[in-house]
């Protein structure tokens, strides 16, 4: 058997294949991030480890052919939560990883990449999140209004009792509205701007003391919470109408929770015979109307 070796089996020349090593990466990553910032190799040169100005140290590995890079989040480094990262990162278990890299992208690339990355997980944006305005708001606003905010993180809600004002900011624009969505408000500004929560907080203390968004509970809410008093044999239901809501009882006679001037009231549709409601809240106004609506037959 011949042991001759094929001319054809590609034998690069030593640092010819991969002109640098991971560890090369961190190294170059490290002047990026300032000069707080240090890089160790790791043996070999087949990791990189990069240290700064906090507690949590970064490791660029390559895992199954990826360029990854791991690290532990410390509550004390005070990262922000839910950072935007760079486009082609993605996040695993362990941290974070570029599924596009790759050598050939070149060390200055794949560095910057990285830098870059680093930067979005510990630099907290100057652009305003909902969550933070609502909060800022409702500090603002005093007394006893809270906030939260939706699980998909677009809107914030401002509560207070029975009202909400729900908040969303889209680019450049700001629109407060109520919770039956009669009022809104709507505001250009830059999302950057420190005096944005008070912007916000000035919208809902102004729709807070019109008539249509603060004494007027929703009537479909006030016709539910009735309904829910007077027994199975009623059904509420939403009203012909925008901002109006229908009860009907076990007669089969339909009346009807509509604002009356500045006011809400329910009515009988047969004849118009009407009754005034508290306008304090839901709870308030659905007892008020589950007393009078005898009456009205």
């Amino acid at each position: 058997m011949s042991t001759t070796t094929s001319p054809d089996v590609y034998r690069p020349a030593p640092g010819t294949e991969y002109p640098f090593s991971v560890s090369d990466i961190a190294r170059a990553t490290a002047p990026l991030l300032g000069a707080d910032w240090h890089a160790e190799s790791g043996p070999w040169g087949t990791t990189g480890r990069l240290s700064g100005p906090f507690i949590a140290t970064f490791e660029i590995v390559v895992d199954e052919g990826d360029l990854c890079l791991t690290f532990t989040r410390y509550l004390n480094d005070g990262w922000p939560q839910g950072p935007e990262l760079p486009e082609g990162v993605d996040v695993f278990d362990g941290g974070l990883w570029f599924p596009d890299a790759c050598s050939v992208d070149g060390l200055e690339a794949l560095s910057a990449k990285v830098a870059a990355t680093i930067r979005a997980l510990i630099t907290h944006s100057t652009r305003v999140q909902p969550a933070d305005l609502a909060a800022a708001a409702a500090q603002i606003l005093g007394g006893d209004w809270g906030y939260e905010l939706d699980p998909d993180g677009a809107r914030s809600h401002l509560r207070r009792d029975d009202e909400q004002f729900t908040v969303t900011l889209t680019e450049g624009e700001v629109c407060v509205r109520d919770a039956s969505d009669n009022e809104r408000m709507r505001f250009r500004g830059d999302l950057d701007t420190p005096a944005l929560p008070r912007q916000v907080a000035r919208a809902v203390s102004i729709l807070h003391a019109r008539p249509s968004a603060h004494h007027l509970p929703n009537p479909y809410l006030v016709a539910e919470a009735a309904v829910a008093l007077l027994g199975d044999q009623c059904g509420a239901h939403p009203g012909r109408i925008s901002g109006t809501a229908r009860i009907r009882n076990q007669d089969a006679t339909w009346f009807s929770v509509e604002r009356f001037g500045n006011g809400l009231g329910i009515r009988n549709e047969d004849d118009d015979r009407h009754a005034l409601l508290p306008i304090v809240g839901v709870d308030t106004a659905a007892r008020a109307l589950a007393e009078q609506i005898g009456g009205l037959f």
